[in-house]
Formats: structure tokens, sequence, C-alpha cells
């Protein structure tokens, strides 16, 4: 018992930090606005309506114009009653102005909306800013070598045109004539160049800096400090689960606590489990295609 103490004592201090940041960072998703210069302003229904022309719309109206235009096109098909027909999201425009950047919200159903507005950071290109053809360095090239590399591995049942997911991007630095050094960037894939002042950050909010750590993942092909991230990310699942399993077996020591114990397990499992189920079908309801492999996520 005493090992099994020290194991969820110490794999907590050990990995503090990470715990810590993941938690702040994955909370900040949900709520866009924490730390960030944000102005909102509701719009109300009538001031849409007379200057915009949006009314509220009926999602079980849609649904049948839907129905009606696939049975005008042969398909036997009809609403079905036993489900209730509704929205899935909000509709979003982005705009932006000198130094700024405002998205307006729409909720379909209640024709009302909200507009955002948030200070712009995004840094001015930099003077070599373009795209560069390099012919020697085609991405499509590669993926016309690799569609024939495919049968001598034994896939022989690829059909369609083979098209890069991902491709890696060139960092190095220059120097311009001034002697200002430039952190330059090109994109096999695209050819896109881009960059910034080596001895200028960009300027990210720390929303949008958490955000972005948070979201790195994989392991990349070379050692380097993503490595180390990726590592660390792991270790913090890990430390969560032991955590989760180490708890558990230290309250089954503690017999005046197994009575109310069982009570907030099974009320937690319960509760987990019908969240976990209802976002699962929430998530599954359409024709939804499973994430290839390899293939990073935004």
């Amino acid at each position: 018992m005493r090992w099994i103490r020290k194991i969820h004592m110490y794999l907590g201090l050990a990995l503090f930090p990470w715990i810590i940041f993941f938690g702040v960072s994955g909370m900040l998703f949900n709520h866009p606005g924490v730390g960030e210069d944000v102005r909102a302003r509701p719009i109300p229904a009538e001031h849409l309506r007379e200057h915009a022309g949006i009314t509220p719309m009926a999602p079980r109206a849609v649904a049948e114009d839907v129905v009606a235009a696939l049975r005008a096109e042969g398909h036997s098909l009809r609403l079905d009653d036993e489900y209730e027909s509704r929205f899935q999201g909000s509709l979003a425009f982005g705009a932006s102005g000198p130094g700024v950047k405002h998205l307006v919200l729409v909720d379909p159903a209640a024709g009302r909306g909200l507009l955002l507005s948030r200070p712009d950071h995004t840094a001015a290109p930099p003077p070599f800013a373009g795209t560069i053809d390099l012919p020697d360095h085609r991405i499509s090239d590669v993926e016309a070598r690799i569609a024939s590399l495919l049968p001598t591995l034994g896939v022989d049942d690829a059909h369609g045109p083979l098209r890069a997911r991902i491709a890696p991007s060139v960092r190095f630095r220059t120097i311009d004539a001034d002697g200002h050094r430039w952190n330059v960037t090109y994109d096999l894939r695209t050819g896109r160049v881009d960059g910034r002042l080596t001895e200028r950050s960009p300027a990210l909010s720390l929303h949008d800096l958490l955000g972005a750590m948070h979201k790195t993942h994989h392991y990349p092909p070379s050692l380097g400090p993503t490595t180390f991230w990726a590592l660390f990310a792991d270790l913090t699942g890990l430390t969560l689960i032991i955590w989760a399993l180490t708890g558990l077996v230290m309250w089954w020591q503690l017999k005046k606590t197994r009575a109310l114990g069982v009570i907030a397990v099974s009320v937690g499992v319960l509760v987990a489990a019908l969240t976990m189920v209802a976002t699962h079908d929430e998530l599954r309801f359409g024709n939804v295609r499973p994430e290839e492999p390899g293939r990073a996520s935004d």
C-alpha cells in the first residue's frame, strides 16, 4: 500500500506543470473569450430581420424541403416523425478591418445573433512572401512515384488519384541586404514562402499560444523539441490513468469510506456513461469518415 501512495504522489509532483497546463488549455477551448480582449454585442432578431432580411428558420421545414427535392429525383424517402429535426451549429461570418477582426454568429432557429470583435495580431507578410515553383521538389511528382510504388507493396485495390495528405515545410534563415535575419518557411506542397524577422516574435495572445501548444501532437520524424512535447503528453495521459487506478486502491483501503465511495463511483460512472453515449450519438449522426492514418488533425 505504501508504494501505491508513493506512485500516486510522486507522479503528480513530477508532472505537476503538465497536468496544470493541459487542464487549463483544455478548458480554454470551451471559453475562447477568456484572457482575450473580445467585445461581444448581441444582435436582436428585429435588427437582423430589418437590415439583413434574416428570419428564424424551422429545421423541420428545411428537412421537408430536402426530402421533397430528393423525392423529385426519384428517391423513395419520407421524413421520420419520431425524430425531431434540429440545427447543429451556428452560422458564422468573418470580416476584418485595420487591426481588428469581427465575427458575426447567427442562431438560425432563433433568428438572433452575436457580434464578436477582437484585436487582429496577424503580422504583415514579409517582402519576399509568395509562391515559388521548384521543379526538382514538386510533391506532384512524388505522388506519381508513390502511386507506382503501391503495387510493389501488394496494394492493388487503390483506386482514384493519389494525393499527398500532408507534406513537410523547410525551415531556414536568411540575411537581407540590411543585415536583418529572417526565419523563412517553404511549404513543399503549395510552394508558399513566408517568414518573419528573427528578432520579432509573433504577437500571439496567451489564449492562442496555449491552444496551439495543446493541439501539438504526433511524434516528428526527427528528434526535436516536439518529440519531448509528445512524450510528456503521453506521460501526462498515463499519469491521469494511474492516478485514477491508485486512487481507487487507496480509497478501498479505507473501510469507513467504502459505502459513500461506492455511491460516488456509481454516480460518476453512470453520468460519464450517459454523457459519452449521448455525445457519441451526436458525433456519429451523419456519414462520418474516420480520420486517415498519419493525417494531422486541425
